[in-house]
């Protein structure tokens, strides 16, 4: 990454449907999103939200009961959709699974955060993925594991992964 360089990104929040398939919400997304774009702008990257940016940032984020998705066998099927609809960057396939040996390790009754963290860099109208990167921490315990329960916890990960990505 080269500071001065422009960026996009798109935060999608999925929560638990009661099938057990994640869902896409809007809830919780503004105020991550201000955070990422402040976090990445303030190290001399210029937020571009509707133009060609030469960086791409996808990030999808869940709060779920992770025990509950290990007693019921979801966890090996628990994934990130791979695409989005008029969203030209892919989740790599590799990637897209919001389980994690953090999450396994949560006590009972506690939510845990997840997210996958997409950049790609566009050339000549192409963008390509240079890597995902998967973040896990524990909620709150709060029934249902709405993504109040996680907003806060996930959010100093997430910057410091942004940090890495945007040196």
């Amino acid at each position: 990454m080269q500071p001065g360089s422009s960026f996009n990104l798109r935060i999608h929040n999925y929560q638990l449907n009661e099938y057990g398939a994640l869902e896409e919400t809007e809830t919780g997304v503004l105020p991550l999103e201000r955070a990422a774009i402040q976090s990445i702008g303030s190290r001399d990257y210029r937020y571009d939200p509707n133009g060609d940016a030469t960086f791409v940032l996808d990030i999808r984020l869940t709060c779920f009961e992770p025990h509950f998705a290990a007693e019921s066998a979801m966890k090996n099927a628990l994934k990130f959709p791979e695409t989005e609809p008029g969203y030209e960057l892919p989740v790599l396939p590799d990637r897209v699974f919001v389980w994690s040996p953090e999450l396994e390790k949560l006590p009972k009754n506690v939510c845990g955060a997840s997210a996958a963290v997409t950049i790609g860099r566009r050339e000549g109208g192409k963008i390509t993925p240079l890597g995902t990167r998967n973040v896990s921490v524990q909620g709150k315990n709060e029934v249902g594991c709405p993504f109040t329960a996680c907003e806060k916890a996930i959010l100093p990960p997430l910057l410091r992964t942004l940090e890495t990505l945007f040196p």
